[in-house]
């Protein structure tokens, strides 16, 4: 209906003006054509001017959106005016303190975050320190008793072919490596003999690593007391058992690999059977090992201890 009355309005208009126009009137044309234009269509009535009107610091935004001031009068309002920059700052400071104690304050968070910072940079350089004493110990290792790195292998590779005689002598499931050599006279054990040093030769080498990360070849590790051997013997022992252990990994995923095969257990009996096996193998070379290398290194100690008169 309203749409309706516009309509009716914009046809009436031109005779309405003309009677305006014949008849004098109070109204000019101008006066009439815009008191019509505004009554008949609300959009194209002339915007009152926006005067200010003092709003409370609280809500005064809001104010001036129900007053429908101009976008740059609210922004004018809303941005902070640097007379009471500072009052707000001391408004936000803990227990109502004032500038000074804002500046002690400030000084003192200064002085602990230094503090932080140094110990930081000194538990960094200790780190790195630490970091190239361990380094050290394998580019200029200390070794007070020059044979005992021959001693040590040695004893690896008699463990090898002690396992190597107990299986062949008592007809055990021999292990992977002690496979027969080929073009070696099959003269009793002979062809066995080869394949078990090279395998001990391999365990001398983690051991080694081993004893060289845990500084036993150092004076203190076979001349102190029986705690002290023991227990540098068994940390050379853990390193080099995860060497072993890493190095077993790659080689069966490298075998398994080759034949197309995934290492993971319950794919197939035959990859579990092989996997069992090799991990048997490991078990069997860390515990002998381990048996041989401490009673040879409490033997050492021994040795040291009687010779130096305790």
């Amino acid at each position: 209906r309203r749409c309706e009355h516009q309509r009716l309005g914009r046809a009436m208009l031109p005779v309405f003006m003309a009677v305006l126009a014949a008849s004098p009137g109070r109204m000019t044309v101008s006066a009439s054509q815009q008191f019509f234009a505004t009554k008949t269509q609300p959009h194209m009535r002339p915007r009152a001017r926006w005067q200010p009107v003092s709003c409370s610091d609280a809500g005064a935004w809001q104010c001036l959106k129900k007053q429908r001031a101009p976008l740059s009068a609210i922004r004018a309002q809303l941005k902070p005016r640097k007379s009471e920059e500072p009052k707000e700052r001391d408004r936000i400071l803990p227990d109502g303190g004032n500038r000074s104690q804002a500046n002690g304050a400030t000084e003192g968070l200064d002085e602990r975050l230094e503090e932080e910072l140094k110990e930081l940079q000194d538990e960094f350089d200790a780190g790195v320190e630490y970091g190239k004493s361990i380094i050290s110990r394998f580019t200029s290792p200390k070794v007070d008793d020059p044979g005992l790195p021959y001693a040590d292998a040695l004893t690896v590779v008699s463990g090898s072919l002690f396992v190597a005689f107990v299986v062949l002598a008592f007809g055990l499931p021999r292990p992977g490596w002690l496979a027969p050599l080929p073009g070696v006279p099959e003269w009793r054990a002979l062809p066995y003999v080869i394949p078990a040093i090279l395998h001990g030769t391999q365990l001398a080498t983690c051991w080694t690593l081993g004893a060289l990360a845990a500084t036993a070849y150092e004076a203190s590790a076979f001349t102190g007391t029986l705690k002290e051997t023991v227990a540098r013997t068994w940390r050379a022992g853990a390193f080099a058992t995860g060497l072993l252990v890493l190095g077993t990994q790659t080689a069966t995923w490298i075998s398994f690999s080759s034949e197309g095969l995934e290492p993971i257990l319950g794919i197939s009996d035959e990859i579990d059977y092989r996997l069992i096996r090799i991990a048997d193998e490991l078990i069997a070379d860390v515990a002998v090992q381990a048996a041989a290398l401490t009673a040879f290194r409490i033997f050492r100690w021994w040795d040291a201890t009687k010779f130096n008169g305790r």
